[in-house]
């Protein structure tokens, strides 16, 4: 699904039905305001697999849009790169993401909030086994940005790196109110202009203490975090934490290793 132009949703829209879609691409599609790639509304539900979404366009959720707080969206073993002045992703319902790789997303800033890879407004976010990399955001939030008191966000075994947060604070990951839980997953090698590099948490706790791995050499901690304090069980590779390690020692980059996806 390529080439297509709309005020909304220009690869695929999605009006409160059901949608599955297994090894499609959905590229170089533009909108001029949400959704450039596949734009979620009015209860629907969505289930990609195998599938890439890659340079498309939009102002807001350049790649994909999920608008509503009930819509759904559930991705398998699929790529979302290289997707351009809006989000690599905006959700406001609930999205499932297992095997996937969030890349190469751009905001156009800093007028823009944030969310280079994903951008979570008040809705819920559960990833497993999944990578969020060299995604930039026009302010906060490289690679994930999640706000709102009623969000919620879980990476399990997950890894965040290379992001960047070019005129704001989180570059890898970037928490404003809502709740926000990592478990066994790297945070490392990520870059802010301002504070926290690696996590920012505004006004919120991040909860760790479950085997993370968090920054590298050539950081300390005042620079790679930010209200956040990694936990006792956590790895700190920092230059002042418990286990300095080089960022080339902890991650090779994104390559083909077999699976998928590029990881």
């Amino acid at each position: 699904i390529t080439g297509n132009t709309a005020s909304c949703g220009a690869g695929i829209y999605n009006n409160g039905g059901k949608l599955y879609m297994t090894s499609s691409t959905v590229s170089g599609n533009s909108s001029d305001t949400d959704g450039g790639g596949i734009y979620n509304d009015n209860l629907g539900k969505v289930e990609i697999n195998h599938s890439i979404i890659s340079n498309n366009f939009a102002p807001n959720g350049a790649g994909v849009y999920n608008n509503n707080s009930n819509g759904s969206i559930r991705l398998f073993h699929s790529t979302i790169s290289d997707n351009k002045n809006g989000e690599g992703v905006i959700n406001y319902g609930a999205m499932h993401f297992f095997g996937c790789t969030i890349s190469g997303n751009t905001t156009i800033g800093p007028s823009n909030e944030g969310g280079g890879g994903i951008h979570n407004v008040s809705g819920v976010i559960s990833m497993r086994n999944s990578t969020i990399t060299a995604n930039t955001a026009g302010l906060n939030g490289g690679g994930i940005i999640s706000e709102g008191a009623q969000s919620r966000v879980e990476l399990f075994g997950c890894t965040v790196t290379g992001n960047t947060a070019k005129f704001g604070g989180g570059g890898g990951i970037y928490n404003d109110l809502g709740k926000f839980t990592l478990q066994s997953s790297i945070v490392s090698g990520n870059t802010a202009a301002t504070s926290g590099h690696e996590l920012y948490a505004d006004n919120i706790i991040i909860k760790a203490n479950s085997f993370n791995l968090f920054g590298c050499e050539g950081e300390n901690d005042a620079q790679a975090f930010w209200g956040f304090v990694p936990g006792y069980d956590d790895v700190t590779a920092t230059d002042d934490g418990a286990e300095p390690t080089a960022l080339a020692a902890i991650l090779q980059p994104l390559a083909n290793n077999g699976g998928p996806t590029y990881t």
